[in-house]
Formats: structure tokens, sequence, C-alpha cells
């Protein structure tokens, strides 16, 4: 198919995926049961494993996503796209915001003591306690309460990354995170109090790197050092339950 136009043509429509909803899908299937919802957007996963929070929101939500198993299927993907450009195919941690949050914004009232949101304090602990410029940083509230945070990555930026390993080509990536806090967690909300109680400062600094090394660990982006540094703060966090 990616070599041959004219066998594209004839077979396009009957290229099979495997589906989250534990059967096989053609496009069209895929686009025609979830064209209310997604509107020509394709979700697919390219590892199970790796990105099983992501696919566990994704199931909460009704969100049907295809399984790449292929070192091809990247490659084709983007064939497909130029095929069909009406057609979008995004990762499961690539930016799904729109139907993991809610849209009625329960954090959007102003404290009268120092005339911000929840969400700005939010972003304003993180952005200053992490201290990572090239850190993205975005406040939502997921429908999903138990997460306090996930790292979503730009599709280009991922696809990059997928063609490099692929051709095992010595492309410069550079990557492009944002961390998304989630303004539901009941622990997240709890870190604003005992920020704004000035009692055990290194206490929140502890927890708001540890929500960050949940994140990266959830998406696979830890690397050895950052290994080692979240097994180590995981001990301080048990000291702390003790």
């Amino acid at each position: 198919m990616l070599n041959n136009q004219e066998f594209y043509e004839k077979m396009k429509d009957f290229v099979i995926f495997k589906s989250s909803l534990g059967y096989s899908t053609t496009i069209p299937e895929y686009l025609e049961r979830n064209k209310e919802k997604l509107d020509k957007t394709i979700i697919y996963c390219l590892d199970q494993d790796q990105k099983a929070a992501y696919l566990k929101l994704c199931k909460e939500q009704n969100l049907e996503v295809i399984f790449l198993n292929s070192l091809i299927d990247t490659h084709f993907i983007h064939f497909l796209e130029s095929q069909t450009p009406e057609v979008k195919y995004l990762s499961v941690d690539a930016d799904l915001l729109e139907h993991l949050v809610e849209k009625e914004d329960k954090n959007a009232l102003i404290d009268p003591k120092d005339n911000k949101t929840i969400k700005e304090k939010l972003s304003d602990l993180f952005t200053k306690t992490l201290n990572n410029d090239k850190l993205k940083i975005k406040v939502e509230n997921f429908k999903n309460n138990n997460l306090p945070a996930l790292i979503l990555e730009s599709e280009h930026v991922k696809r990059m990354k997928n063609f490099s390993q692929i051709f095992k080509k010595d492309i410069p990536i550079f990557d492009d995170f944002t961390l998304v806090i989630n303004g539901n967690n009941e622990v997240v909300k709890k870190l604003i109090k005992l920020k704004e109680s000035e009692l055990n400062p290194n206490k929140v600094d502890l927890l708001a790197h540890y929500i960050f090394d949940l994140a990266k660990l959830n998406h696979n982006a830890l690397n050895q050092a950052e290994k080692e540094a979240f097994l180590s703060r995981s001990n301080e966090v048990l000291n702390l339950l003790c």
C-alpha cells in the first residue's frame, strides 16, 4: 500500500487494526462508530503496557483506541494522513484534554485573600517548585479524580522520536512536554492548603516533585538519574505516612 497507489485504493477500506473494544476494526468502521464523539479523529496507542494509565482514562470516557503493534505502523499512519488529510491521528498521550476534563470549571472562583483562582495558585506552585523552563504547566479539572497529573506530548515531536527510532537516525530531538495538574485530585487540593499554611515548605516541595515523578513514570519519561531521584523521594513519602 505504501509503494503502490493503485493497490492502496483497492485495499484502503479493508486494513484492520486491533481495537480497545476487544475486536478488530477498519478505519471507516472506527470513524463511523465515533463520528459524534471524535469527529474525524482516530486515537492510537503504540505500547499498551507503557501507556496503561492513558488507556484507562480513555476507557473511562468511552474513547476507542486502535493499537499499532508493528514498527512500520508509525510510518503507515503518516501515509494514511497524507491520503486523507481530513482525518487526524492522535496518540493516547497527546492532547486529548477536551475529552478528559470537565467543561464546568469549579476552580475558577477568585479567592479574595490574594485575588487568584485555585488554578492560578496551582500553576504558580508547580512552576516555582519544579523550576523547569522547558516544561509547560496547565491546570485542568479531570473527570477522573484519582490521577494527580499527566504528561502530554506534542504529536509532532512524538512522531519525530518514533521515526528516529525506526530508522536509527541521529536526529536532534527536543522534548515538548506539558504537565497537566488535576485540580479535582484531593492530594493536589491539599497541596494548596499546605502551601498557604507555610508550616512545612519542604513537604510541599517533596510532594510537588513526587507528583511530577508519577506523571513522568506514567509517560515512561524517567531517565536513570530521575528514576533514582524518584526512588529516593518515594522513601521520603513513605516516611511521611509512618
